[in-house]
C-alpha cells in the first residue's frame, strides 16, 4: 500500500504574474518563467525514480510536466485534479469586489458550509469529492513513486485531505508556482513530508 507522491503546482502563466483568475475555465500556458520553473524541477528531479507522472486536462500541467513525459515516463491525464472553477470571476482581474466574494466563501468554508461557491462556480464539497475519487485511485496504482502536477486550490484540498485536518485548515498551504508537496500514503496514516519546497529554484535565482 504504501507510496510516495511527489505533488507539484503548475509552472507561471501569465495570468498568475497579472492576477488574473484561471481556475478550471482558462486553458492558459506557461510563460517564459513558467518553462524554466518547469525545467529547474525536472533538472532537480529527473533522477528522482518517477515511475508515473499524472497530470490534470489543462494545458498548464502538461507543459509542466513535458520534459519528464519527453524522457519516457508514462503518464496519466486525470480531469479529477483539474482547477476548481471560479465560475463568473475567471478572467477577471483579482480586484477588491473578487477579495470581498473570496473572503465570504473561505470563510464559509471554515464554518464548515462546504456548499458555498463563487457564482457559476465549483464548491469545495464539489472539490473535494472529485479529489478523494482521484485518491482512491492512486490507491490502486501498481506504481509506488508517483509524480502528480495540479493546481493551487486543488493542492490545498489535497493536503486538506491528506492530513485530515479541519477545513479553515485549509488556507494554510501555500503553493508557489512548481512548489512541491510530498506525502507518503500509508495504509494507518498519510505522512506529509514536504510542504510549498521550492529548492530546485534556487540556484536559477527565480523570482516566484
Amino acid at each position: 500500500m504504501e507510496k510516495e507522491i511527489f505533488i507539484v503546482r503548475h509552472g507561471e502563466t501569465d495570468y498568475n504574474r497579472k492576477g488574473i483568475i484561471q481556475g478550471s475555465g482558462i486553458d492558459s500556458d506557461l510563460n517564459e518563467l513558467g518553462y524554466r520553473q518547469a525545467a529547474a524541477f525536472y533538472n532537480h528531479y529527473k533522477d528522482e525514480g518517477f515511475e508515473l507522472v499524472i497530470t490534470s486536462n489543462l494545458l498548464r500541467t502538461h507543459q509542466t510536466a513535458a520534459p519528464f513525459i519527453e524522457a519516457g515516463l508514462p503518464h496519466i491525464v486525470a480531469p479529477e485534479i483539474r482547477e476548481i472553477s471560479w465560475g463568473i470571476y475567471e478572467g477577471q482581474t483579482y480586484s477588491p469586489e473578487v477579495g470581498k466574494e473570496y473572503k465570504r466563501l473561505i470563510n464559509a468554508w471554515a464554518g464548515k458550509d462546504l456548499s458555498m461557491a463563487m457564482k457559476g462556480g465549483e464548491s469545495a464539497e464539489q472539490l473535494s469529492k472529485r479529489l478523494l475519487l482521484f485518491m482512491d485511485q492512486l490507491k490502486s496504482l501498481p506504481q509506488k513513486k508517483i509524480l502528480v502536477v495540479s493546481h493551487g486550490r486543488t493542492i490545498r484540498c489535497m493536503m486538506w485531505l491528506f492530513n485530515q485536518l479541519p477545513m479553515k485548515a485549509m488556507e494554510q498551504f501555500s503553493h508557489a508556482n512548481t512548489g512541491l508537496f510530498v506525502v507518503r500514503m500509508q495504509a494507518e496514516k498519510n505522512v506529509v513530508k514536504y510542504l510549498n519546497d521550492i529548492r530546485h529554484l534556487e540556484s536559477l535565482s527565480l523570482t516566484i
